[in-house]
């Protein structure tokens, strides 16, 4: 029995030679560059082996991380003998005794990222390019990052305001993937048209024409959507008294209702393909888009969504 145990000790001890034959590795000297941000063995040595298999399992092995851009760090040979000796315990090792590995570097000026952020602002803002005025906040350093293709892409916010203080993500991408996002800031200074309140709005009043101005005015320091034309809210009424003078604010204003609360209304039950029209008595008033309960002419108490005309869907 222990004859036969220490042949398999010594069969699996020859076997890599057997199998791969024989394996020579030697270290670079001096100094060499990578673009990446581990470091295997084909970056840092020269593998020869009587087998090709062999020689491409050694060249893919993982010897460590490399260092930030810019910079490097060493892979001495001993570390080399010991990662490989795992595999191959066999392997002959010649060349230097370290070597020194330098991330290659790309580095992206911090002007087009502010450029990007910029651009954003500029495309997707409510108010014309004239009447705003973009004052970049901080100055800072330029970015090193591992050396590949950059893309810089804003990473999109709802919550992005375009006056006053704003913060704009910038997403920076090398070689198509995700490395960092550096965020812009600056401040938008807006002067334009916007709507006054002409008299005193009693809540409840209807918005009309002639309760309006239009004034030029510096709202860079409003807090709110300031409203710049009288379709954005033509037909709703006020939520509070509002004193002439007032800048008017979206959030000041609020649709009517398409149905009163405890009122009979048209409800659309759709059931897959299948769409029935019947009548309920809603819980709540009815505004576009909300959701209200209606008690069916069933007795049964659904969940509907109102339509812009009126009526309330119920899908199941």
């Amino acid at each position: 029995m222990k004859n036969y145990v220490f042949v398999l000790l010594t069969a699996a001890f020859l076997l890599p030679n057997c199998i791969f034959g024989a394996v020579s590795v030697s270290l670079k000297s001096g100094s060499v560059e990578i673009s990446a941000e581990k470091i295997y063995v084909k970056d840092v040595a020269v593998v020869m082996a009587d087998n090709s298999a062999a020689k491409e399992k050694i060249e893919g092995l993982y010897l460590k991380m490399s260092a930030i851009p810019g910079h490097r760090v060493s892979v001495t040979r001993e570390r080399l003998e010991n990662v490989i000796r795992r595999y191959y315990p066999d392997a002959d090792f010649f060349g230097a005794e370290k070597v020194y590995v330098i991330t290659k570097s790309t580095k992206i000026d911090y002007d087009s990222v502010t450029e990007a952020a910029v651009k954003y602002v500029m495309e997707n803002m409510p108010w014309k390019k004239e009447d705003a005025e973009i004052i970049t906040k901080n100055a800072r350093r330029d970015i090193n990052l591992i050396k590949g293709e950059v893309l810089l892409k804003v990473k999109e916010d709802n919550s992005v305001s375009f006056k006053g203080n704003v913060i704009v993500p910038v997403e920076v991408y090398v070689n198509g993937k995700f490395e960092k996002i550096e965020p812009v800031s600056f401040i938008v200074k807006v002067t334009t048209d916007c709507l006054m309140a002409a008299t005193d709005m009693p809540r409840g009043s209807i918005l009309s024409q002639d309760m309006v101005k239009v004034i030029k005015k510096d709202i860079t320091d409003i807090s709110g959507d300031v409203l710049t034309d009288l379709s954005q809210v033509q037909g709703f009424y006020t939520k509070r008294g509002i004193p002439a003078g007032t800048i008017l604010l979206n959030n000041m204003f609020d649709r009517l209702p398409l149905f009163k609360r405890g009122e009979p209304v048209s409800v659309i039950v759709k059931i897959g393909s299948l769409s029935v029209e019947t009548t309920g008595i809603p819980n709540k008033d009815g505004k576009e888009g909300e959701l209200v309960k209606v008690k069916l002419q069933t007795g049964k108490t659904l969940d509907g969504k109102v339509s812009p005309d009126g009526r309330v869907i119920i899908e199941k």
